[in-house]
């Protein structure tokens, strides 16, 4: 990723039909790099989904790359209803099906992330394909349920959020867009079975204004929640932190108040 523009990187590990939603009203997307401090613009255009962050390793067969975009693909229109519903103030009430194309999404959210990269290009190439593909099924492997993360994901309720009119601050996006919890995991080494682990919690801003989450049923009904600063604040200070390298807004204020974080 050295010696990339932000604008490529970012949109290579975050989705661009996801980065669109981050754009000010001038269309204008503020990339930061959290090493140097350097902010970058560029104009936000919504492109079809499409995945290659594994193009140019011989290691891994271009088929995780057909499936993972794919998916991406299907999640589009799911995505677009779930914005437009938490702008209107109430939960989205989903279908089945596009409920597993939204688990799927955030799913390929997470495969695409940098980290998890540098993970996969170390394993066999057939056990990466198998595990990324058997992870995109609602039949997981009953034999392993603790690696049945999609399926976790399914039995979640979901949950949208709204960010205030008078909070005056946008959430952020960042490469390692999603944000994962597992119960008793203090680092996300201690997650198992590589970065992905079985989540309690999944957690991600879909627009500036607005996030999803997933979580385990117990004190957590799901619905439609409504976001002051505060938890603003501590959603993207938790969005900067995650990131590898980039983080993006939509206006330069915001994305150096969220670096400001560190």
């Amino acid at each position: 990723m050295q010696g990339q523009r932000p604008a490529r990187a970012l949109q290579h590990y975050t989705s661009n039909f996801v980065l669109v939603n981050f754009a000010g009203t001038d269309g204008a997307l503020w990339i930061a790099d959290k090493g140097s401090g350097r902010c970058w613009v560029r104009r936000s255009r919504s492109h079809p989904p499409r995945y290659d962050a594994f193009a140019q390793n011989q290691y891994v067969p271009t088929d995780v790359d057909e499936v993972l975009t794919e998916r991406e693909s299907a999640a589009a229109p799911v995505m677009r209803k779930v914005i437009k519903s938490a702008r209107a103030g109430v939960a989205p009430d989903l279908p089945l099906a596009d409920k597993e194309d939204l688990c799927a999404f955030l799913f390929v959210q997470i495969v695409r992330a940098p980290r998890v990269k540098q993970w996969a290009e170390k394993l066999d190439s057939q056990a990466l394909y198998e595990m990324l593909t058997d992870r995109l099924t609602s039949a997981a492997d009953a034999r392993h349920p603790e690696r049945t993360f999609f399926r976790r994901m399914m039995e979640m309720p979901l949950e949208v959020g709204r960010v205030r009119p008078d909070a005056a601050l946008p959430l952020l996006i960042g490469d390692e867009p999603c944000l994962a919890r597992a119960q008793y995991a203090e680092s996300d080494e201690q997650l198992g079975n590589g970065p992905f682990g079985v989540p309690d919690q999944v957690i991600m801003p879909v627009a500036k204004d607005v996030y999803v989450q997933l979580s385990l049923p117990d004190n957590f009904a799901g619905g439609f929640h409504e976001l002051d600063i505060e938890y603003v604040k501590a959603l993207n200070a938790q969005i900067v932190s995650k990131a590898q390298r980039f983080v993006a807004g939509p206006t330069k204020v915001s994305v150096m108040q969220g670096l400001s974080t560190l």
